[in-house]
């Protein structure tokens, strides 16, 4: 995400679910890589998504406890061109908040942050870009992610100090 090396040290970590959009859109559009078969750590159906991700939350809090550090995990942006694909990213999304809530892990919610601004999906555009996943946009400068940190991301992290 654009911004966040430049607000918080390096000692923090920010975990942003990249990994749910990859199983959302595969799983959605069809078998995984042309087959219906997962790449540990890389892609997978969202029938592999709870498992691997109470995995890495596991991983995540020990390595946060050795080091002292905070977490926050961030819950998936919309994916706003699609109401389907975004259902199934608001599944991964509560599948990833009953995870972390059985870590201890506080999350904030970058889809809802979205939906807010921009509305339901689907939605033709959002942040000065249209026909894309808004704010993924890389068509209109990042402003999408630079408003989630200044507007989201960066209260969250905030609290946590």
């Amino acid at each position: 995400m654009p911004g966040i090396a430049t607000v918080w040290p390096a000692s923090y970590y920010v975990s942003h679910q990249a990994n749910s959009r990859r199983h959302a859109v595969r799983a959605a559009d069809g078998p995984c890589d042309g087959e219906n078969t997962t790449i540990p750590g890389g892609a997978g159906t969202s029938a592999v998504y709870d498992g691997q991700l109470k995995q890495i939350a596991a991983k995540l809090k020990a390595y946060a406890a050795a080091d002292k550090a905070k977490l926050l995990f961030a819950l998936t942006t919309p994916m706003l061109n699609s109401g389907p694909v975004d259902a199934l990213v608001q599944s991964l999304n509560a599948q990833a908040s009953a995870t972390m809530a059985a870590q201890s892990i506080p999350t904030v919610d970058l889809h809802k942050a979205v939906i807010q601004k921009c509305g339901k999906a689907p939605q033709a555009g959002c942040f000065g870009s249209t026909g894309c996943f808004s704010p993924h946009c890389p068509g209109n400068g990042g402003e999408g992610y630079y408003w989630l940190v200044n507007t989201t991301i960066a209260p969250a992290m905030r609290k946590l100090l």
